[in-house]
């Protein structure tokens, strides 16, 4: 006997709550969202995002403005070009502000629902291995580096398609060890 319950009692408590699991996940899966279209995706976003990381309690918080331009490729891929303006709170006037553009262009792969970045395309040189996945209302470009040492580098870009625009989530991640995370808010610029 164990406690109250016996042994066997506590099997079967366990047995019911791994099938009462099994069945919330299998009804989670069925009622998620369909996926987005990638033309969902298509078109000019403008907003800013804030920076956060383990060292923002003691420094000044990063402000940064965003730009983000998805295009069609015409061969069922996409390219996705960002521009990020970044500075320290309450700086706008700042010329000096840290400015970073990048591009990034995907084809389909041989998995459906899944492109491969063209420019990023061998984890061990310094642009990573990069791809792109959707989920719901969500494309998500993952880029994977390892350095030199064998450490590894991890950015996850989360852009999410809503009512007012899309919400983008960048996380990093160094040898598992979570880093920054930018968290921002853009709206679709009418063309």
């Amino acid at each position: 006997m164990t406690g109250t319950y016996g042994v066997t009692t506590l099997h079967r408590l366990a047995g019911v709550v791994a099938g009462l699991t099994m069945i919330v996940a299998v009804f989670a899966t069925s009622v998620r969202a369909q996926d987005l279209t990638l033309d969902a995706f298509f078109g000019t976003f403008e907003g800013s995002a804030v920076a956060e990381s383990a060292d923002s309690l003691f420094f000044a918080v990063r402000v940064r403005d965003l730009d983000v331009e998805i295009r069609p490729t015409g061969d069922g891929g996409f390219t996705v070009r960002w521009k990020t303006v970044m500075r320290t709170d309450g700086d706008d006037d700042n010329d000096d502000a840290a400015r970073r553009t990048a591009q990034l262009t995907f084809r389909p792969s041989e998995r459906s629902g899944v492109w491969l970045a063209e420019e990023a395309n061998d984890a061990l040189s310094p642009a990573g291995f990069g791809w792109a996945t959707i989920d719901g209302a969500t494309l998500a470009v993952s880029i994977i580096t390892i350095g030199d040492t064998g450490r590894y580098n991890i950015q996850v870009y989360n852009r999410s398609l809503n009512s007012k625009g899309m919400a983008l989530e960048f996380r990093r991640m160094v040898d598992g060890v979570k880093g920054r995370t930018v968290r921002g808010n853009l709206v679709r610029v009418a063309e």
